[in-house]
């Protein structure tokens, strides 16, 4: 799928790679909201630099659904 920084498995990381990149194909950004719709209808958030992360339970997902704390804290 054409997500707007890859060529079949091969990623270029570049600033396209933010997942609302206004500079990216019609079809990358259905792609990525497909991928995105996904993944938020499971209470997941996508990271705030790559379209293809997405953080649950963490300080970041915390910050974004607008919760009191995180349910993961970082492991040490």
């Amino acid at each position: 799928m054409d997500f707007g920084t890859n060529d079949g498995l091969n990623i270029n990381l570049n600033d396209k790679c933010y997942p609302y990149h206004p500079f990216i194909s019609f079809r990358a950004k259905r792609n990525r909201e497909l991928l995105m719709t996904i993944f938020e209808e499971e209470e997941f958030v996508v990271d705030l630099k790559e379209y293809w992360h997405f953080d649950y339970g963490n300080l970041g997902w915390a910050i974004e659904k607008g919760e009191d704390h995180s349910i993961y804290g970082i492991i040490a």
